[in-house]
C-alpha cells in the first residue's frame, strides 16, 4: 500500500496531490482512467 492512499481522486497537472507518496509495505497498485503516469522508485 502507499502511506497517502487516493481512491479515484483526479490529479490536475501541476498540483502536488500524489507527489511523494512513500510504500507501506513490498508493493502498490497504481491505475490509471486516462492521461499519463509516471512512476519513480528511488531504492535506498
Amino acid at each position: 500500500g502507499l502511506k497517502y492512499p487516493l481512491f479515484k481522486e483526479t490529479l490536475y497537472f501541476a498540483s502536488s496531490q500524489g507527489l511523494s507518496n512513500e510504500f507501506t509495505g513490498a508493493s502498490a497498485k497504481v491505475t490509471a482512467e486516462s492521461g499519463l503516469l509516471l512512476v519513480v522508485k528511488n531504492s535506498r
